[in-house]
């Protein structure tokens, strides 16, 4: 299991710095809001819809 670890810490220090991991972090939820964003606009109509068709 501990070379497993070793593994990871070594291929994450490999691909990232301490100065990309906040930047990637920060990115990655700017990019998980726009993706609400959108869900929502998804949303609404069908949920106007839905309540169109329950009349």
């Amino acid at each position: 299991m501990l070379s497993l670890h070793n593994q990871i810490v070594k291929a994450v220090n490999t691909h990232f710095s301490n100065v990309a991991i906040p930047h990637q972090v920060a990115m990655l939820e700017q990019q998980t809001r726009e993706l609400k964003a959108i869900s929502i606009e998804i949303l609404n109509p069908a949920k106007q819809a839905k309540e169109w068709f329950q009349r």
